[in-house]
């Protein structure tokens, strides 16, 4: 199993998606707006199954 994080990086929006472990069967997708020095909670997605947040995450980051 990867227990690494993910970050999308920002786009020119300010755009960010990130994919991290919570905790032993848990798995967060969030999409962030970071511009400015704020951080912006924009939507997020709960995962028991790495393989589908990671799939989730590939999703968002190509929206974005």
């Amino acid at each position: 199993m990867n227990d690494r994080e993910l970050y999308s990086g920002v786009d020119d929006e300010g755009i960010e998606v990130m994919l991290r472990k919570l905790d032993e069967t848990t798995w967060i997708v969030d999409v962030r707006k970071t511009l400015d020095q704020t951080d912006e909670y924009l939507e997020g997605y709960e995962y028991e199954n790495y393989l589908d947040a990671f799939n989730q995450y590939k999703k968002l980051c190509e929206q974005n």
